[in-house]
């Protein structure tokens, strides 16, 4: 039964639609003001279009700023500290090929987008675990 559903595509995850997103001249400290306010774990940095530029997670902030005491966090942009271009999934890509990245990768989050490569979700690991327990 497990392989059947490692065969799902991403749209078959009811991933998360509502997506935070900055712009890349956000400032440090209202991208992590988002973080804490909405108790998430990453933000999506996209240009005006709406096209994948980065992604800011928990981890960039604990390994690039945290110990950092002269960083000044309302002048410094995320786009600094950001993983620039990101691996994106599409809506139509194999859970097994999308798990596989993240595992690979060691990333947690994974952004899907459209054929036109715009953002229309993200996916993180808790996502793909309440998806494999409601499965089994």
């Amino acid at each position: 039964m497990l392989n059947s559903v490692f065969k799902n595509n991403f749209s078959d995850l009811s991933f998360t639609k509502k997506v935070h997103t900055v712009f890349p001249e956000t400032n440090l400290l209202d991208a992590l003001t988002m973080l804490k306010d909405n108790n998430i774990g990453a933000l999506v940095v996209i240009n005006q279009q709406n096209l994948v530029q980065g992604i800011f997670t928990e981890r960039d902030y604990i390994q690039k700023i945290a110990l950092n005491q002269n960083l000044d966090l309302a002048s410094e942009s995320i786009s600094k500290y950001m993983v620039p271009s990101p691996k994106c999934v599409s809506c139509d890509t194999k859970l097994n090929l999308g798990l596989g990245l993240m595992r690979i990768g060691k990333f947690r989050h994974l952004i899907v987008t459209d054929k036109e490569n715009k953002l229309t979700g993200i996916v993180s690991m808790k996502d793909a675990f309440d998806y494999f327990c409601d499965q089994v």
